[in-house]
């Protein structure tokens, strides 16, 4: 018999351990152990909670199915692993606690995690195996959507030669800050994709001196939810004006990505009213842009069509 031999996501490394597996004659005892823990646990955010680690375990067990070439186990166990984040959002939704208990979960980094690992097996799995990922891929997004969509009505740049596709802001909702599309163009934010990469491949020498073409800054490895960046920023000033030049590379869907941007922040004490440099200086202050990149790449995926 031939199996189907898949690369593991860079994801996966971070589920937990899977212990008995569906295709071990003991996985009923395991099942049944959680049941009996669960039947125990009391409270709304205590139970979705367990709902979501429980979650957590069955996309182990789906991913160990996955490596093992088990595809049918997979699928039925990817079933399961979706009731339990049903069972989530119902814990969530209960009574008038729930607006107490999804601030807790809206940020919670496994939703990330689980949607980067089911993308990448997404491109991967057989054809018959893609509807259950892309089920499963909806229920995370209706529990992801307890927060706020800040990107629903960005605007979407699609490669059609390289074949993906990602959104981005029209502009910025900020009064000092903006970004450059017409003296340095950089509007849409420039993505490219590299070559195959494991997150044993990732490296970032960071270097808080760091000089390139367009100016002196720094790099540094940052970790946004849940997913890490080399994050290059240098910049130039010109009539008053400072420019940032911001590059985030990171691995999505086992490729190296690259986004690219350039922000212009006004200088502040060019405002000769106190209370206009103050909003300047509190605005610039506030002002997150790995918030930014994380938010735009969390907006990427490769197209079929």
């Amino acid at each position: 018999m031939a199996f189907l031999i898949l690369a593991v996501p860079a994801n996966a490394a971070e589920l937990p351990s899977p212990g008995a597996t569906p295709d071990s004659p003991l996985y009923f005892l395991k099942t049944w152990k959680e049941s009996i823990q669960t039947f125990f646990i009391f409270g709304f955010e205590n139970k979705a909670k367990q709902y979501l680690h429980l979650a957590d375990v069955r996309l182990a067990e789906y991913q160990k199915m996955i490596d093992k070439g088990k595809t049918k186990i997979a699928e039925k166990t990817l079933v399961k692993y979706e009731k339990q984040l049903y069972k989530a959002i119902q814990a969530m939704s209960k009574k008038k606690k729930a607006k107490d208990i999804l601030p807790l979960l809206k940020d919670e980094p496994i939703t990330e995690k689980h949607i980067g690992i089911l993308e990448e097996n997404l491109q991967k799995v057989p054809g018959a195996g893609k509807k259950g990922i892309e089920k499963a891929l909806e229920t995370l997004r209706k529990l992801k959507g307890a927060k706020k969509d800040e990107t629903v009505n960005w605007q979407t740049y699609r490669n059609e030669e390289l074949k993906f596709e990602f959104k981005y802001p029209k502009e910025l909702d900020k009064q000092f800050i903006s970004v450059v599309s017409e003296s340095w163009p950089s509007w849409p934010p420039k993505m490219t994709i590299g070559i195959d990469a494991t997150e044993t491949d990732f490296m970032c020498e960071e270097n808080p001196n760091y000089k390139d073409e367009s100016g002196y800054g720094e790099r540094e490895r940052v970790k946004i939810n849940n997913a890490i960046y080399c994050v290059t920023s240098t910049s130039g000033a010109a009539a008053g004006t400072k420019y940032v030049n911001y590059t985030y590379l990171t691995i999505k869907n086992s490729k190296f990505i690259t986004l690219t941007f350039v922000l212009s922040y006004p200088n502040c004490s060019n405002f000769g009213e106190d209370n206009k440099l103050k909003k300047c200086e509190a605005e610039q202050k506030a002002f997150d842009p790995n918030k930014l990149a994380d938010q735009i790449l969390s907006t990427f995926k490769f197209i079929s069509q």
